[in-house]
């Protein structure tokens, strides 16, 4: 799809990295705590580029220039 549009590969990153490790039955009461989401926000911010843990995201975001 990024060589049907022309783009070049720029770079990847993993969204939802440790949301996905809150058991699904937890995830809205947790994250409705202001101060926990603010902390996963923090955390998802730091490590959404590090390759070590893309794959461990449930979603990728490939951008291309």
């Amino acid at each position: 799809m990024v060589e049907a549009s022309l783009l070049q590969f720029a770079e990847v990153r993993g969204k939802l990295i440790f949301v996905n490790f809150i058991p699904r039955e937890e995830i809205n009461e947790r994250l409705s705590d202001e101060r926990v989401n603010n902390e996963m926000l923090k955390l998802e911010m730091m490590f959404n580029e590090e390759p070590s843990m893309v794959g461990a995201s449930a979603r990728l975001q490939v951008i291309g220039k």
